[in-house]
């Protein structure tokens, strides 16, 4: 490699993360810039079998070391395969009770699809000493879908709305 290159990495386990970026150091390499994990509003259930076994959702851990870092997270499945739009398309692996209906309760009480909130949720989480930047990696075949999320993506939302969704 020559001159400073930026590269992304998708590692699932936060103590590989330490590992590359301990050895790129020693080395004078380039280090990663970027994450790319699943990720989404929703917390995942632990013990569910993936099909993938490095296809995991980044957890809190993951997010704290990214944010120490100023490491970036691009977080795909960030829409839960449309399980915003109907919570009946939600995966199993996500717990669903309580978080999600504070989601859903505040997107009506705002006038907004959850999955608009949800990337809104997404792109002000830095907010938060223990969040990282979140970039959501969205896409949909409707239009209609589409063109909610990039409005989306200039959603504010107040402090106080934000530890709400953030405490449920």
């Amino acid at each position: 490699m020559t001159g400073p290159q930026k590269f992304m990495i998708a590692l699932s386990y936060t103590w590989r993360l330490e590992e590359v970026r301990t050895v790129c150091e020693a080395n004078g390499w380039p280090n990663y810039t970027v994450l790319q994990q699943r990720f989404s509003y929703l917390f995942a259930r632990g013990g569910i079998q993936r099909p993938y076994p490095y296809n995991e959702n980044a957890g809190m851990e993951k997010l704290r070391y990214l944010a120490k870092h100023n490491i970036p997270l691009v977080a795909y499945s960030c829409m839960s395969g449309g399980g915003y739009q109907d919570n009946s398309r939600l995966p199993e692996f996500y717990l669903k009770g309580e978080r999600l209906a504070v989601l859903n309760t505040m997107a009506k009480e705002k006038g907004l699809p959850a999955a608009a909130l949800v990337i809104a949720w997404m792109r002000h989480s830095q907010r938060f000493a223990d969040r990282p930047q979140i970039i959501p990696l969205f896409s949909t075949g409707n239009l209609s879908h589409l063109k909610e999320n990039v409005k989306a993506c200039r959603i504010s939302l107040t402090n106080r709305e934000m530890n709400i969704l953030n405490e449920a």
